[in-house]
């Protein structure tokens, strides 16, 4: 059966939750149902073709039989861990929590305090205008919900991850993240997204809500399985003074789609977009972004670049609203793109709506191929041209990848970077990030 089709016979299993939750579950479903699954004749959707998920038998991710190795290990922060959409505590080490930083698991919530997941869940705007999130809630997957009190500062970077382990069976998950920041608190959040050889579909739902300047830095990096469908959402809202700042990886799977959607709601609220995507032989890999200014004195700033080698295919869609009756709104985006064969395509379209007329707004988008000069410079000092092609190819994203502070990040991003176009493997291998 399809994707929707099995979420909906998981759904119909007797579950200890309150009735208003099951209801709110019931009502995404039938949402979901009412609507389909985004088809390529939607504009948002035009280059971007789910009809797998209608062909394969989904089944539910079953609880792990083993642990595979992580794909982050940072000895220095808070991690959890999810393998096939189970929580596994042996992995995880969020106990000793400084005081006024609160994570706990959505199961453990929806069991203790359910009144705080539903309400959690009726935050996000997107569950009304969109299937995929009202799927990933109708879905019932476990995740984790942050909480951070006002002031706290969150001492060190938590790492939520998330790992599918399907054994020949094509299996589904909808892991959800939400993140609930106080006034002036502060976060960094890595999320990432890995899995084995097998097919399997991960519907994933991050949200992240700030209040009067609070402070994350969010990276998230998808690096699935070469047989994988992950279909990701992030939606940001940002209070006064707040500023969010998201890096996103996507480096592995078959068919990706991530969208980020930021709604810039008060006076002085601020975001940064940095991503990398990259799509080798038989991959394709979308990014949706937008970003509303729906009040005044508000910045965002974006940065995507994407590398198509092979027959794989990008596609990047940034779109920023300036709403009316906003004034003194400061927005960039840039898209720049690379592509190394003759079967490979990008399709990019960034687009600004303006409804006011006090603004800063620019916006952009390169498509091009290796610079010839760039090859012959380091040709000419013996460097073999593969190895040239590689050196010039990665200094295409190195910019972006060396701004991670935090070293093991980094070299995760450059390594998963190397992996997805083989000949970057050897050079990246030598280089000092």
């Amino acid at each position: 059966m399809g994707l929707v089709e099995a979420v909906a016979l998981k759904l119909a299993l007797p579950t200890n939750e309150p009735a208003t939750l099951s209801a709110l579950r019931r009502d995404a479903l039938t949402r979901a149902r009412q609507h389909g699954l985004p088809t390529t004749h939607q504009e948002d959707w035009k280059y971007t073709d789910l009809a797998v998920l209608q062909t394969l038998d989904f089944t539910p991710a079953a609880a792990p039989r083993a642990v595979p190795a992580l794909p982050l290990v940072m000895p220095d922060a808070y991690r959890i861990t999810f393998i096939n959409g189970h929580f596994v505590a042996r992995e995880s080490n969020v106990g000793d929590l400084q005081i006024g930083c609160k994570v706990r698991t959505i199961n453990a919530v929806t069991r203790d305090e359910p009144a705080t997941f539903e309400a959690s869940l009726r935050r996000a705007k997107t569950l009304e205008t969109k299937v995929l999130p009202a799927l990933n809630v109708a879905a019932a997957g476990d995740g984790v919900i942050i909480q951070l009190a006002a002031n706290c500062v969150a001492d060190r970077p938590l790492v939520v991850t998330f790992i599918n382990d399907a054994r020949e069976q094509a299996t589904w998950s909808a892991p959800r993240i939400i993140v609930e920041a106080g006034a002036h608190s502060q976060l960094t959040l890595i999320e990432i997204h890995a899995g084995g050889d097998d097919a399997y579909c991960t519907n994933a739902f991050t949200y992240l809500a700030t209040s009067a300047g609070a402070q994350i830095q969010h990276y998230r990096i998808t690096a699935d399985g070469p047989a994988a469908t992950h279909l990701g959402q992030v939606e940001i809202e940002l209070g006064r003074d707040a500023h969010v700042s998201n890096f996103a990886l996507a480096v592995g799977g078959r068919l990706v789609r991530v969208d980020i959607d930021c709604e810039l709601a008060a006076p002085g609220a601020s975001v940064t977009l940095k991503g990398i995507f990259m799509a080798s032989d038989g991959q394709h890999v979308d990014h949706h972004t937008r970003v509303d200014h729906r009040a005044s004195d508000t910045t965002s700033d974006e940065i995507y670049k994407g590398i198509a080698s092979g027959d794989g295919r990008g596609v990047f869609n940034g779109k920023v609203v300036a709403h009316a009756g906003t004034q003194r709104i400061a927005a960039t985006q840039t898209s720049n793109n690379l592509l190394l064969s003759s079967t490979a395509e990008i399709d990019t379209k960034p687009e600004l709506e303006i409804y006011t007329n006090d603004i800063r707004c620019t916006h952009g988008a390169t498509l091009g191929q290796l610079d010839e000069d760039a090859l012959f410079y380091l040709q000419a000092r013996g460097i073999p041209r593969a190895d040239a092609e590689a050196l010039t190819t990665f200094g295409f994203v190195h910019a972006l990848v060396a701004e991670i502070p935090y070293p093991e990040v980094r070299a995760l991003a450059a390594k998963r970077v190397a992996l997805s176009a083989p000949a970057l493997a050897g050079v990246v291998a030598g280089l000092t990030l």
